[in-house]
């Protein structure tokens, strides 16, 4: 229960549940008699606010400017005093309106990261560089790069290491033929984050091992990283970084549903056998446009 609740926030999904909470509250003190129940919304309000500020939404700090003044201003409006028979004045419920407003526009342009890519290739074979969670803790493990091969029939090449963090992850790089084609699927930053190096660190780090890897005929997989409350920057890196080389992001809410499911992982973070098959799903779901036609798939994993 408790990871679940952890993942919550990790996965960002706590930011849609913040805004849900919000706009109900805005709509009842703005709109109706809840006004004069301070103490009441005022608890629920705070709660709101929490589960926005720990989901770590990368959104420019602009964003969270904008959304934190127009809350203190609804706030401040209620301090008005308001005539006999009108519960609530109109700047209140202007600025109520325009709170939840800009909240939602703001969690359906996040949302967006929830649509699966349109990007479509023709490779035949995919290059893993990866830490723990794809490399595994004992040999004998069967990974998901495997299960991709074994369901699939599909070139998977595994280059993760225990440990690796952006910088370390330049080794497995280079393990990857400068002539070849095909996808690069990059799984790496957990141990940065959990290393508590900077976010300026690993954009960095993870910047070079963008620029080693990229080529005309190779498209480059980003798997978003679940965030600990506060790590915006690590997510903001990952998606800018995506963006400038035109990389395909498996969004973090993916990888968090993954670690969630029932029996998923070993320890909260590294990978059971339960989790390996629904971690081989969701990239599966990922790459399959991006090999080649001719590649014989199947249909179940």
């Amino acid at each position: 229960m408790i990871l679940r609740w952890a993942l919550h926030f990790a996965s960002g999904n706590s930011l849609f549940t913040g805004v849900v909470i919000l706009t109900v509250v805005c709509a009842l003190v703005s709109f109706s008699r809840f006004r004069k129940y301070e103490r009441a919304w005022r608890l629920v309000l705070l709660v709101a606010v929490i589960c926005v500020a720990l989901s770590a939404t990368p959104w420019p700090w602009f964003v969270y400017a904008m959304w934190l003044t127009l809350l203190g201003l609804w706030l401040w409006s209620l301090r008005r005093p308001t005539t006999e028979g009108v519960p609530v004045n109109r700047r209140t419920q202007l600025l109520g309106l325009t709170l939840i407003l800009f909240s939602v526009v703001a969690c359906i342009i996040e949302g967006l990261t929830l649509l699966p890519h349109s990007e479509t290739a023709d490779h035949h074979v995919m290059y893993v560089i990866g830490d723990s969670i794809t490399a595994g803790l004992n040999e004998d493990d069967i990974l998901w790069p495997t299960i991709l091969t074994d369901a699939h029939h599909v070139d998977v090449v595994n280059l993760a290491q225990p440990g690796a963090m952006a910088d370390s992850a330049m080794k497995q790089a280079q393990d990857i033929p400068s002539e070849s084609e095909g996808i690069i699927l990059i799984e790496i930053g957990g141990n940065d984050q959990l290393s508590g190096r900077s976010a300026e660190v690993y954009e960095s780090d993870l910047r070079k091992l963008l620029a080693a890897v990229a080529a005309s005929n190779r498209t480059i997989v980003l798997m978003e990283l679940p965030l600990a409350p506060f790590k915006n920057a690590y997510g903001r890196v990952q998606r800018q970084l995506a963006v400038e080389y035109n990389a395909v992001l498996i969004s973090k809410r993916e990888f968090a549903s993954v670690l969630g499911q029932a029996d998923g992982t070993l320890d909260g973070i590294h990978l059971s056998a339960a989790g390996q098959e629904r971690m081989a799903d969701v990239v599966w779901r990922a790459v399959r446009p991006l090999y080649s036609s001719t590649s014989p798939t199947s249909d179940g994993l």
